[in-house]
This record gives structure tokens, sequence and C-alpha cells, in this order.
């Protein structure tokens, strides 16, 4: 019974020395025990037993933004507001604003947004507007223009000419 209390005592004393080395970052040898040696469960003590705290720092999971194309070392945001306002501004000499954006994708430097339009009182009405990126800019191209009369003759990329040249058309 007095070899059990000893090794009781003995694996209690090791089991705090392990948590208080894991508190404070070292590290500390193994211990081997002998062959036939009881282990028990330390009984816990309010004076005995270490408090460990650990201060948990929150970072701020990053939200993915839209991914810019880059033309001649500027930026065109290729995004739903930035797009918006690119059409308001291409609208501005017809009285006509953006009601919504319908659909918009960009692509090697071009872009198109399908959209709804409205003046003043005026019934909404459906265009499709293209755009290419001048550094951190939107320049509209005429779409016969951007579409050319075949598409061959396309200069918008043929990942957008379906979307965009023959949006209207269907």
């Amino acid at each position: 019974m007095t070899r059990l209390i000893r090794t009781t005592t003995v694996v209690a004393v090791v089991v705090q020395a392990f948590a208080l080395a894991a508190c404070s970052g070292s590290s500390s040898s193994s211990t081997t025990s002998s062959p036939g040696a009881t282990t028990a469960s330390p009984t816990p003590s309010a004076s005995a037993s270490p408090t460990v705290t650990k201060t948990v720092t929150a970072t701020p999971t990053k939200t993915s933004s839209p991914t810019p194309t880059v033309i001649d070392g500027g930026q065109a945001a290729c995004t739903k507001i930035v797009l918006t306002e690119a059409v308001n501004a291409d609208l501005q000499n017809d009285g006509q604003m953006v009601v919504r954006i319908d659909a918009y994708r960009c692509a090697d430097g071009w872009s198109y947004a399908t959209v709804t339009s409205a003046n003043a009182g005026g019934p909404p009405k459906k265009s499709v507007h293209v755009f290419r990126a001048e550094g951190q800019f939107w320049i509209p191209v005429p779409l016969a223009k951007a579409c050319g009369k075949v598409k061959s003759e396309a200069q918008i990329p043929p990942k957008l000419y379906a979307a965009a040249c023959q949006a209207l058309t269907q």
C-alpha cells in the first residue's frame, strides 16, 4: 500500500511538471517508469493545480474581392457597382439611368453589361454596353465596333462574344 501511495505521488508530481512545462513553452525530458509500476490519476487540489490561461487573437477573415482586369499597368475593377457607374456615364447623353444590371462579365481587358434602363417617366428598355479597360477606367466601345459584322471581325474576346454580341438578338 505504501508503494502505491509513493507511486501515485510521483506520478502527480510528474503530471504537474508536464503541465507547468507546457504552460511555459519549455520542453521536458521524457521519463520512463519501471515495469510493474502502478499509475493513478492525481487528485486535483486547490493549491497544486496550475491555472492555464490561453489568449486567442482573432484574425479578420479576408473576403474575396473581385479580380481586377490589369491593362497598361492600371486596373479596372470588374464589379457590378463599377460597371453600373460606367453604364450610367455611357447613358447620360440619352437621359437614361440604370434600373438594374441584368448580367455582366469581364475578360482580357473587356467587359459587357446587359442592363435595364429608363428615363424619368419612360418605359424601361434593355441594352448591351461593351467596355474596354484603359488603366482603371472602363471606356465605352460601340457594340457594332466591338462585335463586328461577323464573329471573325469582333474585337471583344471570344469568351464574351456570345453573351455580349448576341444578347439583343435573342
